[in-house]
């Protein structure tokens, strides 16, 4: 019988040890676990951290590129109310050329009427002379002054634009 309790206390033993063991066992897989959770987190809140700072700088570069839009816009509107100048000149300068022509067909037809009769041809080939000197100053005047409207058009567009 003696036997027998020594066997029973050694198998005895060999459990409470192998339940030690097991014991050391889920408390290291705890230990672990908790580090391991440790580690996560701290990736977490590395995770937000990067987060709120990229979305940080990408409100500013938002807003960068928003007022940046607001500059742009007001310059198109000038640039556009700056247009419409031009625009408007140009057509008061076409009607100017329009009038022009009118009356240069008309005075066509008179002197036709007048060179018609010889007494006049004189005096009417003088007046033709000096009307034609003078429609061609005026043409060119009105020439020049396209031109100059249009450089300085376009001088103020790309003033208002930032190009110069």
């Amino acid at each position: 019988m003696g036997l027998k309790y020594l066997f029973v206390l050694i198998l005895l033993i060999g459990v409470i040890f192998l339940g030690i063991k097991w014991i050391e066992k889920f408390f290291k897989k705890k230990k672990s676990n908790k580090k391991k959770r440790e580690e996560i987190d701290s990736k977490i809140d590395d995770a937000f951290e990067t987060y709120s700072d990229r979305l940080e700088q990408l409100s500013k570069d938002y807003e960068d590129l928003y007022s940046d839009l607001i500059e742009y816009k007001k310059a198109s509107e000038k640039a556009i109310e700056e247009m419409e100048k031009y625009s408007n000149k140009a057509i008061n300068i076409c009607n100017e050329i329009i009038d022009f022509d009118k009356t240069f067909d008309e005075k066509l037809k008179l002197w036709s009427e007048l060179l018609n009769d010889p007494a006049n041809n004189h005096k009417v080939q003088k007046s033709i002379e000096e009307h034609i000197r003078y429609d061609i100053k005026l043409h060119k005047d009105i020439v020049r002054q396209q031109n100059e409207e249009r450089i300085s058009c376009n001088k103020r567009i790309r003033q208002y634009l930032g190009l110069k």
